[in-house]
């Protein structure tokens, strides 16, 4: 399994590549990712020896603020790639919303490419691109990427 840490001027992007036999587990003392994005596979994510679960759904925005400051397991039922949107230090609430076409965009809020090459008021993006947005109208071809905004509460 490759794992990896990018340490943003406002949050961070955690991530893993792994196999459907590979479980990912993550202490409460790491624990910060209040979102996950799943690009390649699917699974579920549990604290440890509960029953309750959080499925994770290929190329979606999952909301996992419910499990944060406890121990995490990821069960994979096939090959994953996931990524985990996490606050910098202390916890401070975060929204999420998964971006299909244009949007108007505010200063408390942050655009992340997380897969694909969608092109956002004429500029083409990469994966892993981010960038603050301002108060204006964002224009989107998406071309089937996965972009997500998040905002500061």
């Amino acid at each position: 399994m490759k794992r990896y840490v990018k340490k943003c001027e406002e949050f961070s992007i955690c991530g893993a590549l792994g196999k459907k036999d590979e479980i990912l587990s993550e202490s409460a003392k790491e624990n910060f990712a209040q979102f996950q994005i799943l690009l390649k596979g699917s699974g579920k994510v549990a604290r440890p020896f509960e029953s309750n679960f959080i499925e994770l759904k290929n190329r979606e925005i999952t909301d996992v603020r419910t499990l944060i400051g406890s121990d995490r397991i990821y069960k994979p039922f096939e090959d994953f790639e996931i990524y985990g949107f996490n606050c910098n230090g202390e916890y401070k609430p975060w929204s999420a919303r998964k971006i299909i076409n244009s949007f108007h965009g505010d200063d408390n809020s942050w655009l992340i490419c997380f897969d694909g090459r969608p092109i956002i008021n004429g500029i083409t993006l990469e994966k892993m691109n981010y960038a603050k947005l301002t108060n204006k109208k964002y224009d989107v071809d998406i071309n089937d990427s996965i972009v997500g905004v998040f905002t500061k509460l």
